[in-house]
């Protein structure tokens, strides 16, 4: 890694706090420059903060995931760690999720970049460069036609609308897994 990236990386670590009412109260690290160099203008700290984190969050399933992980720090009140994608036009960057519930019901969630990498610029075997593509923003399969699969040659093609949510395997296992918790909390 250089130099460069790992200065980058520690630039971009970010974090935010919900209340119990999922209203984002507090934002920091580098929230501002992240949000601005992601053309995120009606991102920044002073747009954000005091509103429902739901009215900042796009697309069904990346709401039920992130209400779903919300809801399991809650419940354990212990931190979890979830690594995911966040990638830029340009960028590739895996992410960590950290989050830790607060006795006062309110989640804080820090983000940091454990990987960036340019995304690859283009490739002969896609011949429709502007398909809209759902890749899973946990595992990183993409959608072809009703399957998921793994493919880094798509997810690499750099004129593709990318859009991201969960696939069916994620999604199920995440709700198995809350479900789990629910029930184990329901007994005790």
């Amino acid at each position: 890694m250089t130099s460069a990236t790992k200065q980058l990386q520690g630039l971009c670590d970010t974090f935010y706090r919900v209340d119990a009412n999922d209203r984002i109260v507090e934002v920091g690290g580098a929230w501002d420059r992240f949000a601005l160099e992601n053309d995120g203008d009606d991102a920044v700290a002073n747009a954000v903060v005091g509103t429902s984190i739901w009215s900042n969050v796009i697309g069904d399933a990346t709401r039920m995931y992130l209400e779903a992980v919300l809801t399991r720090a809650r419940l354990e009140k212990k931190p979890i760690k979830i690594d995911y994608f966040c990638n830029s036009p340009k960028l590739q960057r895996k992410t960590r999720m950290e989050l830790s519930s607060l006795p006062d019901g309110s989640v804080l969630s820090r983000h940091s970049i454990l990987k960036i990498q340019p995304l690859y610029s283009g490739s002969p075997a896609i011949t429709d460069a502007k398909k809209l593509v759902k890749s899973c923003t946990i595992c990183k399969r993409v959608r072809v036609g009703k399957t998921w699969v793994y493919s880094e040659e798509i997810l690499n093609h750099q004129e593709l609308n990318l859009f991201f949510g969960l696939c069916d395997d994620c999604k199920a296992s995440n709700e198995a897994r809350i479900a789990r918790r629910a029930a184990q909390r329901a007994r005790q």
